[in-house]
């Protein structure tokens, strides 16, 4: 073993004292850094309920989140629902719509028909008329000439047996 010596002694004291009064915190900085450490474990305290809280808030928020998916989810589902009936009813509309005209063409076909078969009657009834006038006309003038008067002028001057 090494020797020690008086020497080698009052050297390892003075590093010792030295190392204590440089490095080694007094009382009174003690009491400061415990009181720091103090401070920041309340700090880290309000901190952790903080977290704590936003944690909760994250946890509401996902699953609001995965409510809100559901039924955008459930929402989808209606639209496609609601698309496929919209083109069922489009569908039927267009059906619907080109019997409609189609019917819509035949009244309109029926009545030309039928006001060509009325231009035809009326043009017959006007005919006859005008026959049955030109008739009116020659059985007057024969009534005339064989009974020396009209049968109908007789018939109008005789008062009515009604009256």
């Amino acid at each position: 073993m090494a020797e020690i010596t008086l020497e080698s002694l009052y050297h390892l004291v003075e590093n010792m004292a030295d190392f204590i009064m440089t490095k080694v915190a007094t009382k009174e900085e003690v009491g400061q850094l415990a009181e720091r450490i103090g401070q920041l474990e309340e700090r880290v305290s309000r901190i952790e309920e903080r977290l704590g809280q936003l944690e909760e808030r994250v946890t509401r928020i996902e699953e609001r989140v995965i409510r809100l998916e559901k039924r955008l989810d459930e929402l989808t589902i209606r639209v496609d629902l609601l698309t496929v009936r919209l083109t069922e009813l489009e569908a039927a509309f267009e059906q619907f719509r080109v019997e409609v005209s189609k019917r819509f063409d035949q009244v309109m076909v029926g009545m030309d028909a039928q006001a060509g078969q009325l231009e035809t009657l009326r043009t017959e009834l006007a005919s006859q008329s005008h026959t049955l006038d030109v008739y009116n006309v020659r059985i007057g003038d024969l009534e005339e000439g064989f009974l020396g008067k009209r049968v109908r002028d007789e018939n109008e001057e005789e008062p009515d047996p009604e009256s």
